[in-house]
């Protein structure tokens, strides 16, 4: 999501989020919510069975970017395959994807990434938050 206005049109909104939104947006927190019922129209598979999307603000410029010119969210996933590590430049994403029947839509060049943990994720339903990946951020369930 380019801004908490943008996600406010897609998720249930609450108090929780607004605090960890306040403390760590935008940056390395992924948190999963309820998708808003009379919000925006989201495409097929981007929400989960359960009713749950998953969103961030990035500190990305260029994801940032795009998603600002946009006017909606950028939709994603994580750019390494399951059990591979993560790749931090262009040669790394092609090489992991040579050898792949499935093959990536578009593979943008934004140059070397910093070497960092993944995001955290947390699930919030209602006021409930849970851990779901403990990354960079040092969060707790409460």
């Amino acid at each position: 999501m380019a801004d908490i206005d943008m996600a406010k049109s897609y998720v249930v909104w609450n108090n929780t989020i607004y605090e960890l939104a306040k403390k760590y947006w935008p940056g390395p927190l992924t948190i999963v919510v309820p998708a808003c019922e009379r919000g925006e129209v989201l495409p097929p598979g981007v929400m989960g069975q359960d009713g749950l999307i998953a969103f961030r603000i990035s500190s990305h410029p260029l994801a940032f970017a795009i998603c600002r010119a946009l006017g909606r969210p950028l939709v994603s996933t994580s750019a390494n395959l399951a059990a591979e590590p993560e790749p931090y430049n262009i040669d790394n994403v092609v090489k992991m994807f040579e050898q792949e029947t499935a093959q990536p839509d578009i593979v943008i060049d934004a140059g070397e990434l910093t070497h960092r943990p993944p995001t955290t994720i947390v699930r919030i339903i209602e006021d409930k938050m849970e851990v779901v990946r403990r990354g960079e951020l040092l969060i707790s369930n409460y």
